[in-house]
């Protein structure tokens, strides 16, 4: 701003010197003093100009070692980086992309990555591509990549760049292998899945034993070695539904499992499900109280959607406060048939909220430690997504929490 102020200013005054000049020869004897002044203005320009074009050059040669700089440390990562325009011409690559192509990195600049990929693979980028400028957000995802025929599968990670007005204009792709990755998750999701499989037979033997035993089919017992045999009981149960949560995921997560839909009574299935967990909150001096409405007809698989009620009122029963009251609300909205459940125990605070369908995310909070597998609201959320319905989850600072889901009546 300075130098196009002087700027400016010195054009001003040579004009008037040139005018001065063409009219009256004769002035410049006259306004020596002007003249000089004027002479002086325009040296000050010259050397506030040159000046500048130093503190340019010097600029220049810092952000040209910064790119340097940048771009060794680009190339010397394991992943495939490109920088493109939002139409998709390359500005920069690094030498993992590069040697896709068996060229060098300055051999793509200014090209376009349409020259690289088929036109089917192309729509797919510039959806990526259209749905980050939208939203202004990164994405990630996993895929395989589309160049050149590569092979294996990738974390795509594309992030903005934006201009002064906050648009994108240009993005950023890091492609991470992660065929290791993978591979190793397969291999150890075989190895849970054979061993819980395997642990669940004796598990269901000892739940039979002791049901024959505590219906008396074996012989007499007496009230003492009833309630520890219940205790024991409700041990392998807690075990068998912890079994059955791992495995369920494993299947819900390769895509495996099914839905076997009925109509059947909600009411009744929170009705079994309170009956099943009776010891469970009755050892904590705990109420369960039911609110519902008339028709609770639904259409869903009965077994997975017993498996939500159990994990979620399992969870009030564990976390709620001794001696306190739980409620259980059903309502309708919209065809959808609504179940929470609402019992008091510490807040959850709002950061914990979001993640707390995740996997190997367990109930945690301040004053409570778990033993949990941290899968029981995965398997939930699992369930209720397959039923195309929603499952959500509120804390209050006063101290009451609630669980619940919507899944569609037909």
């Amino acid at each position: 701003m300075q130098i196009r102020g002087l700027a400016i200013i010195v054009i001003l005054a040579i004009s008037f010197l040139l005018i001065l000049g063409c009219y009256n020869k004769c002035c410049f004897s006259q306004y020596k003093e002007l003249f000089i002044f004027f002479l002086l203005l325009i040296l000050l320009f010259i050397f506030y100009v040159l000046q500048y074009i130093t503190k340019m050059e010097e600029l220049k040669e810092r952000i040209l070692v910064q790119h340097l700089q940048l771009k060794t440390v680009i190339d010397d990562t394991s992943f495939i980086v490109y920088l493109c325009n939002i139409d998709g011409t390359i500005l920069l690559v690094n030498k993992n992309f590069a040697s896709i192509f068996n060229l060098e990195s300055e051999c793509f600049v200014g090209t376009n990555l349409q020259e690289y990929c088929t036109l089917e693979k192309l729509s797919i980028i510039q959806e990526e591509n259209n749905y980050i400028r939208e939203t202004k957000s990164p994405l990630i995802k996993e895929r395989c990549l589309f160049f050149n025929g590569v092979n294996g599968v990738y974390r795509v990670m594309k992030y903005p760049v934006f201009d002064k007005d906050g648009n994108v204009i240009r993005i950023v792709c890091i492609n991470k292998n992660i065929d290791k990755e993978k591979e190793l998750e397969s291999r150890k999701n075989t190895f849970v899945s054979t061993l819980i499989h395997d642990l669940k037979t004796p598990i269901i033997a000892q739940i039979k034993a002791l049901d024959l035993i505590l219906d008396r089919k074996l012989g007499t017992i007496n009230e003492k070695q009833d309630y520890f045999l219940l205790q024991i009981k409700d041990s392998c149960n807690y075990m068998s539904n912890l079994i059955f949560n791992i495995l369920d995921t494993y299947l819900y997560d390769d895509g495996q499992a099914n839905i076997y839909q009925e109509n059947f009574s909600l009411i009744d299935l929170v009705e079994l499900t309170v009956l099943n967990l009776s010891n469970l909150y009755k050892e904590k001096g705990q109420t369960i109280k039911i609110n519902t409405i008339n028709d609770t007809t639904i259409y869903a698989d009965r077994f997975q959607i017993q498996r939500v009620i159990t994990n979620l009122l399992s969870n009030a029963i564990n976390y709620g406060f001794k001696n306190s009251l739980i409620e259980i609300n059903i309502s309708e909205q919209d065809n959808f048939l609504c179940l929470t459940i609402t019992n008091h125990s510490p807040y959850i605070p709002e950061e914990k909220l979001l993640y707390i369908f995740d996997k190997y995310n367990s109930v945690t909070n301040s004053k409570n430690l778990t033993c949990s597998s941290g899968l029981g609201l995965y398997l939930s959320k699992q369930i209720i997504d397959a039923h195309n319905g929603k499952i959500y989850a509120s804390s209050n600072i006063d101290e009451t929490c609630t669980f619940g889901f919507t899944v569609p009546k037909s």
